[in-house]
């Protein structure tokens, strides 16, 4: 689990703000024919053809807890989508 935390001093989260996503770019970036069952963060434009994105993303209501993240896709540009499939986020 990329989110995990830990409550040891000496070995916090290493990814830090990075740690809710499974892809994060600061340019641009293509992805097709593929999936990404996490969050997606772009800092520049993003395309995604064939694409499948936040299966895997809970949104932990059925604990009572809201998700510390929120979002399933962020992007700092423009998107172009084709044949994709974005799920995610909360409930």
């Amino acid at each position: 689990y990329v989110g995990a935390k830990t409550d040891h001093p000496l070995f916090p989260n290493p990814l830090g703000v990075a740690s809710p996503f499974n892809l994060m770019t600061q340019g641009d970036c293509h992805h097709q024919d593929s999936d990404t069952r996490g969050r997606v963060a772009v800092g520049g434009n993003f395309r995604f053809e064939s694409l499948g994105l936040g299966r895997d993303i809970h949104p932990f209501v059925e604990r009572g807890e809201m998700p510390s993240f929120p979002y399933a896709l962020i992007v700092g540009g423009s998107s172009f989508c084709q044949s994709a499939s974005l799920q995610g986020g909360p409930g």
